[in-house]
């Protein structure tokens, strides 16, 4: 995504965290809110695959929601109807602790 378009800008003055990823998982966005939740910096999260923050355990359900998703053009869900994934933080540049983040 352009850095420098409007709905970056908009994005980013969101105070709720937003992560895009490409249908491989690959981070193509994050807004600044999601930067300062996870520990990273943009240029690290765009370097990165969605897999690198989620729980191993989780990956495995996580691909197979995604596929299925892509597979059937599924509905957007509003956040309560969301599931929860187990993510982790970077704290000293090192992974930390854990936390449910609706996907």
């Amino acid at each position: 995504m352009d850095n420098n378009s409007s709905i970056n800008k908009l994005l980013d003055f969101l105070g709720d965290a937003v992560l895009i990823v490409n249908e491989t998982s690959k981070i193509v966005f994050s807004n600044n809110a999601c930067c300062t939740l996870l520990g990273y910096s943009k240029n690290e999260l765009l370097d990165m695959q969605l897999s690198e923050l989620i729980n191993p355990s989780s990956i495995n359900t996580h691909d197979e929601n995604v596929a299925r998703f892509i597979k059937h053009q599924s509905a957007p869900k509003v956040m309560s109807e969301r599931n929860l994934i187990t993510c982790y933080k970077k704290m000293d540049n090192r992974l930390s602790y854990a936390f449910l983040f609706p996907v």
